[in-house]
């Protein structure tokens, strides 16, 4: 009596357990739902906002090296400004951020230059922003002597008409291992490893060189983030892309 038992137990335990295969498709459907629930995390902004400069080139001619001078009368540079929404809720820990910006590699427009820059770690000590300056070489820099802000170009940015930058503006200040490669290139791309502070509207500028005839351009963005979740012991990754590109005016 007390074999047929085990053997009729051992018997339903055989039917209720999964096979391999069960399991590994239970595992993948979890983690394709915890995917869609934290797709929402990082979230890039409506439009890609682009501020001219040749009204600021040509306030500051005599602190712009030739080949700038010389760059202007060929094409156009365009200062785009993209933001991304980053949230996290408790327990949550943003791992990684990655992202390209791209376009078209006929159009001849290479990015000149990006912020925040390559290579650079940003630490956050007092206060919350840090003062970003493009320099009369085209190139971003956290200007190291005092700033006096000058003749308001729009949004957040300002000529200084007391040294050697054309451009200043304060720029939120997080701490990150960055890494931004695509200069002289047809994108932009941006690494966040081991990101902190990221939460909230995070702010990447880019600078772009585009030739005349270009009046629109196309901008496509994909990327992808890490999350880890409070009740999940690994990483999940996150797919992030833009369905329709930005349509970016070139403005004059």
């Amino acid at each position: 009596m007390l074999l047929r038992q085990s053997t009729h137990y051992a018997a339903n335990w055989k039917a209720r357990t999964p096979k391999e295969p069960e399991i590994a498709e239970l595992a993948e459907n979890f983690r394709s739902d915890l995917q869609t629930g934290l797709a929402a995390r990082v979230v890039p902004a409506k439009t890609l906002t682009a501020f001219p400069l040749n009204n600021a080139i040509s306030n500051f001619q005599h602190d712009i090296p030739v080949d700038i001078t010389k760059k202007q009368k060929e094409g156009r540079f365009t200062l785009l400004r993209l933001v991304l929404h980053a949230d996290t809720v408790e327990g949550e820990d943003l791992k990684y951020l990655g992202f390209r910006l791209g376009i078209p590699a006929d159009l001849g427009a290479i990015t000149w230059s990006m912020w925040p820059t390559t290579k650079l770690r940003l630490v956050a000590t007092a206060g919350t922003t840090l003062q970003v300056a493009l320099n009369s070489n085209f190139g971003f820099e956290i200007p190291d002597v005092p700033v006096h802000p000058g003749i308001p170009i729009g949004a957040e940015l300002k000529a200084d008409v007391a040294g050697n930058f054309l451009l200043i503006w304060d720029w939120r200040r997080y701490r990150a291992d960055i890494v931004a490669t695509g200069q002289q290139d047809s994108f932009a791309d941006w690494r966040l490893k081991k990101p902190r502070d990221v939460v909230g509207d995070v702010e990447f500028m880019w600078l772009l060189f585009s030739p005349k005839g270009v009046d629109e351009i196309s901008v496509s963005l994909r990327g992808i983030y890490k999350i880890k979740p409070s009740f999940f012991r690994k990483t999940v990754s996150v797919g992030l892309r833009r369905a329709r590109p930005y349509r970016v005016s070139i403005p004059t």
